[in-house]
């Protein structure tokens, strides 16, 4: 299947909230522990290995609430639709928002799930999560 291609541009006037900043260093930080593994993230305990996905989850909601997130209204694949529909939003073309997302062209999961409005709410958790204040 489609795997997207993610690009994460640095934003050199707000280090603080450059992703691609942010995963450069990890990168460069992890380096030791890593051994032969090629996947992103890492486990913290020892051995090492590829975080999992149930992991993943389980640090963004972490993240969610340690940013002050209602995580019982909010959860780690939030943020997909979050993204996806303030891309819409903001005049971002179906066909890149599928691409993007990892849906094919015939693919009509935007537009079922994901193409809801983003509300008050949202826009402050988008503002909480890239600023860190409300």
């Amino acid at each position: 299947s489609y795997q997207p291609l993610l690009v994460l541009p640095s934003i050199t006037e707000r280090k603080i909230i450059c992703v691609a900043s942010a995963i450069k260093s990890y990168i460069s930080r992890t380096k030791d522990i890593r051994n032969k593994e090629d996947s992103l993230f890492l486990t913290f305990k020892k051995p090492h290995g590829a975080a999992s996905s149930q992991t993943l989850g389980r640090w963004i909601k972490s993240c969610l609430s340690d940013a002050g997130i209602d995580t019982t209204q909010f959860s780690a694949y939030s943020t997909k639709h979050a993204s996806t529909s303030t891309a819409a939003v903001k005049g971002v073309d179906i066909d890149t928002i599928r691409r993007t997302a990892g849906w094919s062209a015939s693919s009509n999961v935007f537009v079922r799930f994901y193409n809801r409005p983003v509300t008050s709410k949202k826009d402050v958790f988008a503002k909480v999560v890239l600023t860190g204040k409300k």
